[in-house]
Formats: C-alpha cells, sequence, structure tokens
C-alpha cells in the first residue's frame, strides 16, 4: 500500500459515520475528563485523547495495531514516533486504568439505567474479540 492510499483511507475514516459515532462517545462519556481523573496524562509527546482515539478504533480495521502499523494505516503524527508509543502508554504503571474502567462503568450505567425498569443493574464488559468465519458471512 502506497503513502498516497494511506493517507487516502485515513481520510475516508475522518469523514465516515465511524468517526462521527466515535467522536461522539468520546464526548457524551467525557473521557478525557476520566483519563485525567484515573491520572492518565503526558505531558509531552502527542495528545492522550489522539492515542485513546487510535486504540479505540483500531478494532474497526480487524487488525491489532502491529498490523495497522506494517500496512501503513497509522496516521501521519504517529510515523515518527514509532508503534511503541501506544505500548508504552498502555504499560504505564502511573496511569490508574482501573480507575478509569470504573469510572466509564459508572457512566454507561448511569447513562443506561433509564432505559431499564430493573431493579438489579449489572453491566457485563467483554473485552474478547469475536472474528465470523468467511464460510458463514
Amino acid at each position: 500500500m502506497t503513502n498516497n492510499d494511506t493517507e487516502l483511507l485515513n481520510n475516508a475514516l475522518l469523514s465516515t459515520k465511524l468517526n462521527n459515532k466515535v467522536k461522539g462517545f468520546f464526548k457524551s462519556m467525557k473521557i478525557p475528563t476520566l483519563a485525567r481523573q484515573s491520572n492518565i496524562n503526558k505531558i509531552s509527546g502527542i495528545n492522550v485523547n489522539k492515542i485513546f482515539y487510535e486504540i479505540f478504533i483500531t478494532p474497526f480495521f480487524n487488525e491489532g495495531l502491529s498490523g495497522l502499523w506494517k500496512k501503513g494505516l497509522m496516521p501521519s503524527e504517529f510515523k515518527d514516533t514509532g508503534k511503541d508509543t501506544f505500548y508504552r502508554f498502555l504499560s504505564n504503571h502511573r496511569y490508574n486504568w482501573r480507575r478509569l474502567i470504573h469510572l466509564l462503568a459508572l457512566k454507561a450505567i448511569k447513562l443506561f439505567a433509564p432505559l431499564s425498569s430493573c431493579q438489579e443493574k449489572v453491566l457485563i464488559l467483554d473485552d474478547t474479540t469475536w472474528r465470523l468465519k468467511e464460510e458463514s458471512i
């Protein structure tokens, strides 16, 4: 894939409904605020929100970060920093990832509570990926 193809694909993504939905989700769930409350911040380099966004949309490409990097599907601002930016970000021991997930779960429960008349409130988050076999499509 050429650099021109990569830029075209990235530009297409930015103008899609997916981009709008993801940005709407980030805004409604106040992801940047939750990140700050969870001690997830950076002093320099690429903005935390951009890194979160790229990590969040990765599954929609049906690839991992390494696969996207190899195919040249990462935005140009990440080209100079390398894929290690993501791995260092995700493995930073100072970031309170549990708190972030907890705060996000509380927001989700509050958001969906009016839609249910049940007394018990349960939120199940499944982080496994599931791929359809080509034969079943």
